[in-house]
């Protein structure tokens, strides 16, 4: 078993952000606890480390970052495609957004598929009549940052309801000309439909296999888009095919889990989920770490 000062060591309060330090006083709360120490051990150590002098003063710091996550604007990302098998999901679960959750709203999408946080939103309607400004009004309470919607394969009444409060749309599309005209057919009916100037789009090129695919089928549509969108369309990323995916909705784990076992297949895949992260954090995000 770690001891308090293993767990407690790397917990900094000087010259640090205060909400990073309450988040990981949290985080490494949690472990000790867990580890079977008391809270009386565990504010023993604080108080030698300098963390805090009494509880009272550890209460008003969480108290004042839960004020912060409360203020703080979540940001939201819709993942739309109106055809089918182009990996919406996937792209979802894939996304490296801190404290995020992954809102479903697709009736079609088994809840085996994700393995991120995710709320099953029609299932939640059903059984206690919630609406989905009920549901962000309690994320933002509990200080979530960025809510995923993985939407369905049409245009129905939760992708209305959300479609004018989006910051970003990311339209996953898979190599041929069905999924190239289904693409540019969404797009053009989601600005039939959507009253927001401010919204940003970008494509994710999934499932391709080989690199002159890049060239051959990203290029052309991509051109199209920028057309289409003109200034809303910021960049678009790729994701290659791999037999991951799959394993990650078998087993519900996500790619960190499965790189653990150490098979190349698994940190390959890895490796193209943070380079297509880190294109989407440059380009369209404007956040990367």
């Amino acid at each position: 078993m770690k001891t308090l000062e293993e767990i407690f060591r790397d917990i900094k309060i000087r010259g640090g952000v205060k909400s990073k330090i309450v988040a990981s006083l949290l985080d490494k709360i949690e472990e000790a606890k867990k580890a079977g120490y008391t809270l009386e051990d565990i504010l023993e150590e604080l108080n030698k480390r300098g963390l805090d002098t009494t509880y009272a003063g550890f209460r008003r710091m969480l108290s004042d970052i839960k004020k912060e996550r409360k203020d703080k604007k979540m940001k939201k990302v819709a993942i739309i495609n109106f055809k089918g098998g182009v990996g919406k999901s996937t792209i979802a679960n894939l996304l490296d957004l801190p404290n995020k959750v992954v809102i479903n709203l697709d009736t079609q999408n088994a809840e085996n598929s994700n393995y991120s946080d995710t709320i099953n939103f029609l299932t939640l309607k059903e059984e206690n009549s919630i609406e989905i400004d009920e549901l962000l009004d309690v994320l933002k309470d509990e200080g979530r940052e960025w809510i995923i919607y993985d939407t369905p394969g049409s245009i129905t009444d939760e992708v209305l309801s959300i479609i004018d409060d989006v910051d970003y749309i990311i339209i996953p599309f898979t190599k041929g000309n069905r999924s190239k005209e289904t693409t540019i057919d969404t797009i053009k009916s989601i600005l039939e439909i959507m009253d927001n100037d401010k919204v940003k789009f970008a494509l994710v090129f999934n499932m391709y296999q080989d690199d002159e695919d890049i060239e051959k089928e990203l290029k052309p549509i991509e051109d199209e888009v920028k057309k289409i969108l003109g200034d809303k369309y910021s960049c678009s990323a790729t994701l290659k095919f791999s037999k991951a995916v799959s394993t990650m909705e078998r087993e519900k784990k996500s790619i960190d889990e499965l790189d653990l076992t150490n098979k190349i297949a698994y940190k390959a895949f890895k490796k193209r989920v943070k380079e297509m992260n880190n294109r989407l954090k440059d380009c369209l995000f404007g956040e990367r770490n």
